[in-house]
């Protein structure tokens, strides 16, 4: 049976509708939660009809540490991995169109085209709402029947996933990995960029001192080399640095464990199932009450700091340094050869009651 529907300023004769405004709503409910790079949240949404076209914004993604558009593509992989989740709740699937030829240059990325199939619902709604990045002390150290209860989760290829001990030398070679970072003046102004530290910045992206694990008096700190970022370098160059480290060191050892996440895919396509899986990996371990925190610069650094730092805004310490790092952290999570590191995350039990989850746009806000 077909019926009139306005689509684009035109009247036009469709089907019976497959994505009902109640499907919709719940879609993009879900989507507001999705997580990007620093909460930046350069994805909008629009419907075409009954189905769903992906747009992102290069301009509110760019970062030093956002190289050809890696992170947002994992993003887009959560994205996939969210209308996945909600749609199996109303018996839809979907066929996936990509609309990517350049990530630093397209606005469409995606389109989602959905019809109706026989689903089991994936029971992770909630998780999606409650799921938060949690950057403070875990509770203790993972054992054999925490490995078990993770891995016993969902229907996840978990030969891509990699657990290994948050010891003390791991810790260090974050901590390490982070100071060449740190480093650069490109790479810190991004991250003050989208700090949200007094009551006049917009709080519906970004991160706020809370979700970011500060004190008081790095907030007050902060508030003021957001302002006076040139003084940052000299506080760092003068000391800070070693204050970054032992704090890096405390937090990293403190873990349940560290997981990572490789695949075999080097391309564009592979940053996408790395956010599809990771996603889902993520949101189980939310339903069994672990918290998780992604450590960016880790994987960073381990898959190729020379591609976003190059030589000429490095040392050539700092390059042989660099090298040194990325030699020692693949050797010491033993990554196959042929695997490509995508993402590392720090895992565990939360020692006090849970973060609450960061304040994000509203769906108004992301559907154009």
């Amino acid at each position: 049976m077909l019926e009139k529907e306005k689509i684009d300023g035109n009247i036009q004769l469709v089907r019976n509708k497959i994505v009902s405004q109640t499907v919709k709503n719940e879609i993009i409910k879900a989507l507001c939660r999705v997580p990007t790079g620093d909460n930046c949240q350069p994805f909008s949404y629009k419907w075409r009809g009954e189905s769903l076209l992906v747009y992102h914004n290069p301009k509110i993604s760019k970062h030093t540490l956002n190289k050809d558009q890696a992170g947002s593509l994992i993003s887009l992989g959560c994205i996939i991995e969210t209308v996945n989740i909600v749609t199996s709740h109303f018996n839809i699937s979907f066929e996936l169109k990509y609309c990517l030829n350049n990530p630093n240059i397209d606005k469409l990325w995606a389109e989602f085209f959905f019809y109706k199939a026989d689903r089991t619902p994936i029971e992770l709604l909630q998780e999606i709402q409650s799921r938060t990045t949690d950057r403070r002390v875990y509770k203790k150290k993972l054992d054999q029947k925490d490995f078990l209860q993770i891995f016993n989760r969902g229907n996840l290829k978990f030969e891509r996933f990699h657990i290994i001990p948050a010891d003390f030398k791991f810790s260090k070679l974050i901590a390490k990995s982070e100071e060449y970072i740190w480093q650069t003046p490109e790479v810190y102004m991004d991250l003050f960029k989208w700090m949200r530290l007094s009551k006049s910045e917009s709080y519906y992206d970004g991160m706020d001192a809370v979700s970011m694990g500060m004190s008081p008096i790095e907030k007050v700190s902060f508030r003021f080399f957001k302002k006076y970022p040139i003084i940052f370098s000299f506080f760092y160059k003068l000391g800070m640095n070693i204050m970054f480290k032992l704090r890096t060191i405390n937090i990293i050892k403190n873990s349940g464990a560290i997981l990572l996440y490789t695949n075999e895919d080097p391309t564009i396509y592979g940053k996408i199932q790395t956010g599809k899986e990771c996603y889902r990996m993520w949101l189980e371990l939310t339903k069994i009450g672990m918290v998780a925190q992604p450590l960016s610069s880790a994987s960073l650094i381990a898959k190729s700091a020379l591609e976003r730092f190059p030589p000429k805004e490095m040392t050539a310490e700092n390059i042989k340094k660099s090298k040194e790092v990325i030699n020692s952290f693949i050797k010491y999570a033993d990554i196959p050869k042929n695997q490509v590191l995508q993402w590392s995350f720090r895992i565990g039990y939360p020692k006090s009651k849970p973060m609450r989850p960061i304040c994000r746009k509203s769906h108004k806000d992301i559907l154009k």
